[in-house]
C-alpha cells in the first residue's frame, strides 16, 4: 500500500482562506480536471459544467468524466492493512476510473493509532482526501477539526444538485441537521442505525459450557456481572473474565447524554429525568461504577494493566477475554463474530435510545488540505449510492472473498480466503446496502428500522454545542479526563483517593463554567426548539 504524503499550504494560510475558497475561486480540483465544483460561484455556464444533467438513477452516473486521473488518498479506522490490499483497491480503481476518474489508496489504522496521529496530520496540512471523523475520535474528533477548519464545508456538496445530492437524501436532513455546526456541515455521517443501547458480548462455548445464559440475560448494570465473572475466573484462571482497556469499558452503560464528547465534563441523564446539565464524573452513579470496577479489579477480574492497554480486540481474537462491554444493534453479536476464531453472543443491558451520539458516531469528512475536494466528494457520492462500491469495500471480490448464496442474490457467505476482512461496515457509507452474511437474520436491516423506531429520542437530540467560547478549557479538561479516567474505568485506582483529586482537577480547570456555558446554549436552544 503506498503510503505518499504530499506536502500542502501551510496550516495558517488554509484557514485564512478556506472559506474563501470553498465559495469564490476556483479548487485546487477544478484547476487540475477542468471540473468545477458544484458551488455557487455566479451561475456560468463554465460554471455548470459538473453539475449532474436532468434525468437518469443516480447523479454520478450523469457527471462528465474528468480529464485527468487523481489518487485519492482515503483514511479508515478500526482496522490495519489487508493482505490482499493492492487486490481490492485495483479493483476499486478500475471501477471508479470509468466514473471519475480516480484511483484509491486506503489507509487503515487501528482505534489507538487513528485517535492519535490523525489530528497531527490535520493539522499540519498533510494530503488526506477522505478521513473518519466522530464525536469521539481523539484527535479527529469532528466539531474540534470542523471548528479549527480542518475540514471542507460541505453544504454546496449536499444540496439539490449538488455532488452529494444522493447522500443528503439518503441521510434525510434530520441526521444531517444533528451534525451541523452553526448551520454547516463538514462531514457526512455513515447511513446505519439511527440508535444505540448497551450491552456485552460474550464468548459463546464458555457461556454454554458454564450454563451462563439465564445469568447473562439477567444483567441490568455491570455489577451484576459479579457473579458471573468469578464462575468464569474459577473454571478458566488464565483468562480475562472481563476485557476492559482504554477506550472501551463498562462505563459506557451509564449511557451519559454529553453534551460535548465523552472526554468533557457536561451531560445529561440519559433517561429524560430533566434538562439539567451536570459534570457526570461527579455523580453518585459513577462513584458507585468506579468502586464496582475497583472490586472486580482487585478480584482478578479485569487484566492488571487495564489502565495502559488498548489492543483489546486482540484479548477477544486470541481467546483471552471471555466478555466485553459494547454498543449494541440487532446482529451485533453475529457481526462482530465474522472472521473470528470464537463465537460471541451478544447481551442488551440498557434501552435504545436516540441521540446525537449515532449522527456523529461515524462520518466521512473531506480535509481542507485536499487538492481534489469535488473527486473526493464523487467517491462518497458513489460509496453511498452504488452497492457494488459499498459492497466491494466491505467485503472484498465476490468469488474470491465471499461468494452469494444461489437464489438469494443479498445473502452472501464468506470463504475461507481472508484477504480482505475490514470487518468496519459501520464505517464505510450505508449499512443498509450491505450484502448480509448466511449466519445473519436476512432481515437485518428492516429489523434495523424495527430497532430506529422503537428508541426513545433522548431530550438533546438534534442540539449542538458551540465550542468557540470554551476551546480553551475544553481542551484543558480533556488532558486531566484523559489522564485520570483510564485509572477509574479500570478499576486499577483507589476510588477514594483519586476520585477526589480528579474532581478537584477538573473544577479548578474551569469545568463549573464549561457547563454554565452548556447549560445556557442548551436552554436557547430548547426555548427556540
Amino acid at each position: 500500500m503506498k503510503m505518499l504524503k504530499v506536502p500542502c499550504l501551510l496550516l495558517t494560510a488554509v484557514l485564512t482562506f478556506s472559506l474563501f475558497i470553498a465559495g469564490c475561486a476556483k479548487t485546487e480540483d477544478e484547476a487540475e480536471t477542468g471540473v468545477p465544483a458544484t458551488v455557487d460561484k455566479g451561475g456560468s455556464e463554465a460554471d455548470n459544467k459538473g453539475k449532474p444533467a436532468e434525468g437518469g438513477k443516480n447523479a454520478w452516473e450523469r457527471w462528465e468524466l474528468p480529464s485527468k486521473t487523481v489518487e485519492l488518498l482515503w483514511y479508515v479506522i478500526g482496522s490495519t492493512e489487508q493482505d490482499d490490499q493492492d487486490l481490492v483497491e485495483e479493483k476499486v480503481s478500475n471501477y471508479l476510473s470509468g466514473k471519475i476518474n480516480a484511483t484509491v489508496d486506503i489507509i487503515f489504522m487501528d482505534y489507538v493509532d487513528y485517535m492519535e496521529v490523525m489530528g497531527t496530520k490535520l493539522a499540519a496540512g498533510e494530503r488526506i482526501d477522505i478521513c473518519f471523523t466522530s464525536g469521539w475520535a481523539g484527535s479527529a474528533e469532528y466539531k474540534k477539526n470542523a471548528g479549527d477548519g480542518n475540514f471542507v464545508p460541505l453544504n454546496d456538496y449536499l444540496k439539490e444538485g449538488g455532488i452529494l445530492e444522493g447522500t443528503a437524501r439518503i441521510l434525510g436532513e434530520d441526521f444531517l441537521g444533528a451534525t451541523k455546526i452553526k448551520g454547516i456541515n463538514y462531514a457526512i455521517p455513515c447511513n446505519k442505525e439511527k440508535a444505540h443501547n448497551w450491552g456485552f458480548l460474550a464468548r459463546k462455548d464458555i457461556v454454554e459450557k458454564l450454563g451462563l445464559d439465564a445469568e447473562m440475560r439477567a444483567v441490568k448494570k455491570t455489577s451484576d456481572l459479579g457473579a458471573i465473572l468469578k464462575k468464569v475466573k474459577d473454571a478458566y484462571p488464565e483468562m480475562i473474565s472481563l476485557v476492559t482497556a482504554t477506550g472501551e469499558a463498562p462505563w459506557r452503560l451509564l449511557d451519559w447524554d454529553t453534551i460535548n464528547d465523552d472526554s468533557v465534563p457536561g451531560a445529561l441523564y440519559p433517561d429524560g429525568r430533566n434538562n439539567t446539565v451536570i459534570n457526570q464524573f461527579a455523580t453518585p452513579e459513577a462513584k458507585e461504577h468506579f468502586e464496582v470496577m475497583r472490586d472486580f479489579y482487585l478480584k482478578g477480574y479485569i487484566r492488571k494493566d487495564a489502565a495502559t492497554y488498548t489492543d483489546w480486540q486482540n484479548d477477544l481474537n486470541s481467546g483471552l477475554g471471555f466478555c466485553v462491554s459494547q454498543s449494541m444493534k440487532p446482529g451485533k453479536g453475529v457481526e462482530y463474530s465474522q472472521g473470528k476464531d470464537y463465537d460471541f453472543l451478544q447481551y442488551d443491558v440498557t434501552e435504545p435510545v436516540m441521540s446525537n451520539r449515532e449522527s456523529d458516531g461515524s462520518m466521512m469528512a473531506i480535509p481542507i488540505a485536499s487538492k481534489n475536494p469535488d473527486r473526493a466528494a464523487m467517491l462518497l457520492e458513489i460509496a453511498n449510492t452504488d452497492k457494488y462500491l459499498n459492497n466491494l469495500l466491505n467485503f472484498g471480490i465476490d468469488g474470491k472473498h465471499y461468494k452469494k448464496v444461489p437464489g438469494r442474490e443479498n445473502i452472501i457467505e464468506l470463504t475461507d480466503d481472508a484477504g480482505w476482512r475490514p470487518n468496519i461496515t459501520w464505517v464505510f457509507p450505508n449499512q443498509f446496502m450491505n450484502y448480509v452474511m448466511s449466519n445473519e437474520d436476512p432481515d437485518k436491516f428492516v429489523n434495523f428500522e424495527k430497532y430506529n423506531l422503537s428508541a426513545k429520542p433522548l431530550n438533546s437530540l438534534g442540539f449542538v454545542y458551540d465550542i468557540s467560547n470554551t476551546s480553551n478549557q475544553i481542551s484543558a479538561l480533556k488532558q486531566i479526563v484523559n489522564e485520570y479516567t483510564p485509572r477509574l474505568f479500570s478499576g486499577s485506582a483507589k476510588v477514594e483517593k483519586i476520585l477526589p483529586e480528579f474532581l478537584n482537577k477538573l473544577e479548578q480547570a474551569s469545568a463549573a463554567e464549561v457547563i454554565a456555558d452548556m447549560q445556557a446554549q442548551y436552554d436557547e436552544w430548547l426555548k427556540n426548539k
